[in-house]
């Protein structure tokens, strides 16, 4: 069975990253999905990554 409120973050998600106009399109018919991801992880994953957006203490850690 096809879960509509994962399909409307989906749709909206898509509206976000392919045009502002269609992202407003989408926000004016779907207010509280909007809402719900703007509060989501999904919101902010392709953020670049600074101090601001990345969670976690990176002091003196070091890889190879």
């Amino acid at each position: 069975m096809i879960n509509i409120k994962n399909s409307l973050f989906a749709v909206l998600f898509l509206c976000s990253c392919f045009s502002a106009i269609a992202n407003e399109e989408c926000q004016s018919c779907h207010q509280q999905q909007t809402h719900d991801w703007k509060q989501s992880d999904h919101a902010s994953s392709m953020a670049l990554a600074n101090e601001d957006t990345v969670l976690g203490d990176f002091n003196n850690v070091t890889t190879t």
